[in-house]
């Protein structure tokens, strides 16, 4: 209700929380901004009402764009307006546009691809059950997640069956923040942590006391750990090679000793 408004916002203010609004007509746009909001949302029923983004756009904030049932076309149409009329703080969120959502219906890839073809900051509009949508979207780009949420034990407001409680909520910021720090970059060998396994891995051992002038067979050496012997891309090689001198049984196996 517009009465809550400036109540919630000063609320939001004293707890150094960013506060704002959904807007569905031209007067409500207004009235945002005589409270003085930094961002509108625009959700995906209201994306083709291109006066509304126009309005919306002249008051050259940050504008959070929901896309729902929205086709490529609509998505550029939607985009150009905001842009030609004030505005290029867009994020986009991909939505399903019905409630509870279901998983299967919301393509989490596209977030990709809005990503690459859009060049926005790209999210998730969520309205699955629970919060595993939510945290998988993270893992393909999603820098935004817009959830329901509800009071302790309401069970009967108009979103609450799908909406999350205050401890899914905290897990959902908490877990959301864990698979960013997992995504790291394109990386291949050892990190830091795991040169201390290096050892883990196996080499080539003598696995029987053997005499200078015998040969290496597949039954006098093994490979084994840890990986101080000789790697084990020679063992076929030296298959067959002399010993210049004596070995014992588990000493490493050495290049120089054929």
């Amino acid at each position: 209700p517009w009465k809550w408004q400036k109540k919630v916002f000063a609320y939001a203010k004293k707890k150094n929380l960013i506060c704002f609004s959904s807007v569905f007509d031209e007067t409500s746009v207004d009235f945002l901004s005589n409270i003085g909001v930094k961002a509108y949302k625009i959700s995906s029923f209201e994306i083709t009402h291109h006066p509304l983004l126009k309005k919306v756009a002249k008051q050259k904030k940050i504008v959070f764009l929901s896309t729902g049932m929205a086709t490529v076309k609509e998505i550029v149409s939607a985009i150009n307006i905001l842009k030609k009329n004030g505005t290029s703080k867009i994020i986009l969120l991909k939505c399903t546009s019905y409630y509870p959502a279901d998983p299967k219906d919301v393509n989490l890839r596209t977030i990709l691809e809005m990503k690459k073809k859009f060049k926005c900051i790209t999210g998730i509009s969520d309205h699955t059950i629970g919060t595993s949508v939510g945290l998988a979207s993270v893992a393909l780009g999603a820098q935004v997640i817009e959830k329901h949420f509800k009071l302790p034990n309401d069970n009967q407001s108009l979103d609450s069956h799908f909406s999350i409680d205050f401890k899914e909520m905290k897990y959902l910021v908490d877990q959301c923040k864990v698979v960013k720090s997992s995504l790291g970059s394109v990386f291949f060998g050892p990190t830091k942590n795991e040169l201390k396994n290096i050892k883990s891995r196996q080499s080539i051992y003598y696995s029987k006391d053997i005499i200078k002038g015998d040969l290496i067979t597949g039954s006098n050496i093994k490979i084994v750990r840890p990986s101080l012997g000789l790697h084990p891309k020679y063992f076929d090689k030296i298959i067959g090679k002399k010993l210049k001198k004596n070995v014992t049984y588990a000493s490493r196996v050495k290049l120089k000793d054929f």
